[in-house]
């Protein structure tokens, strides 16, 4: 495996396309980006490469930072699963959320892994690299919803 290469044809975001001071869109350009050991090292302007490194096409695709997910609840996932309405969040206090959730959260259990695998799927192919999970541990459940995100 090649730990420094340059990947070409990379679009990056140079600035904005502006009418009556509202921004329309971005203005992009063609780059090619050194990497080394996982991390970008240097940008170069297309014409500017004159390197013997190995070069990866990114066919022009627009270069984004990666997304971070900071709270989500894998445990409790209803992704993948047939389609229920939420409930107006006035319609409900904390106290019958927590009875709502006495009842639920032994049912998802049974099948909570592959759930959540499927959810960490989808944030995946959408560009999320880090995700934050929260969990519930409390006396219906138990450690059950921590043990299935282990």
């Amino acid at each position: 495996m090649t730990y420094h290469y340059l990947l070409t044809n990379v679009r990056l975001e140079t600035g904005f396309n502006e009418i009556n001071g509202h921004i329309q869109g971005t203005q992009c350009d063609l780059f090619t980006i050194e990497i080394k050991h996982g991390r970008m090292v240097a940008i170069h302007g297309q014409s500017e490469v004159q390197n013997a490194l190995p070069p990866r096409d990114a066919g022009g695709m627009l270069m984004l930072p990666a997304l971070r997910d900071m709270h989500i609840h894998l445990d409790k996932t209803f992704y993948g699963r047939a389609w229920r309405a939420a409930k107006p969040n006035n319609e409900q206090d904390i106290f019958q959320m927590i009875a709502l959730e006495q009842q639920l959260l032994p049912t998802l259990l049974a099948d909570s892994v592959e759930h959540a695998q499927q959810l960490i799927a989808l944030l995946m192919s959408k560009g999320t690299t880090v995700m934050r999970s929260h969990c519930n541990i409390d006396p219906v459940s138990g450690l059950r919803s921590l043990e299935h995100l282990l």
